[in-house]
């Protein structure tokens, strides 16, 4: 799994400073709106006061987001990785940012790597495991409406990830397997409901 998330991150390292000055420029062709959107402070927690939370049960956390993101944006969840997409207009669905779940010794191999590490930011860790974020610049959108989209949503992520929760010290009993192939967390094996493929399970202490 380590591998797999480094050869990921590292995927796109090459062409990251590339893209942003590309999509820097792409902006900056557009019209600015009459009220530009500000850039946020992760700290400023009136701004998300009424932003609406996505919660997820699998992997034990919450973040919030806001009302400009309403039907704008797909979750796309594979494994312990849930990665968030903007839903665009007349052309595909591209990732804006996501939150992986790694093991405490997988985040630690992780780090061995620097270029893999410089791409990948914590934003929670306890004894058992480590969650982090890491986003897309590699923007393929000709629709200036999806590039401002796009350019607005991205400006919103740290300010997003600010609002991160883990949900629940407790991994007894959660949902394991099934098709999305969720993983549980170190300590813990899943207990299938069959032999079934894409079966689902729960997960018990080892």
């Amino acid at each position: 799994l380590i591998v797999i998330i480094i050869i990921f991150l590292l995927a796109g390292s090459s062409i990251l400073a590339y893209k942003y000055y590309q999509l820097k420029q792409q902006v900056a062709q557009i019209p600015a709106s009459p009220t530009p959107l500000a850039s946020p402070e992760p700290s400023a927690e009136a701004e998300t006061a009424d932003w609406k939370t996505y919660t997820n049960t699998e992997l034990d956390f919450s973040i919030t987001l806001p009302d400009g993101w309403k039907d704008k944006y797909l979750v796309v969840i594979d494994r312990n990785k849930v990665t968030f997409n903007y839903k665009a207009v007349q052309e595909d669905p591209y990732p804006l940012f996501w939150i992986t779940r790694v093991t405490v010794s997988e985040w630690n191999q992780l780090q061995k790597d620097a270029m893999a590490a410089g791409l990948a930011k914590k934003i929670f860790a306890n004894d058992t495991y480590v969650f982090f974020s890491a986003h897309s610049l590699d923007v393929p959108y000709t629709n200036s409406v999806n590039i401002q989209n796009y350019g607005k949503m991205f400006e919103d992520i740290n300010q997003i990830l600010s609002t991160f929760k883990f949900t629940d010290e407790s991994s007894e009993g959660k949902f394991c397997g099934g098709f999305a192939g969720v993983i549980c967390p170190e300590g813990y094996s899943c207990k299938y409901d069959g032999s079934y493929p894409d079966a689902s399970g729960k997960c018990i202490k080892k």
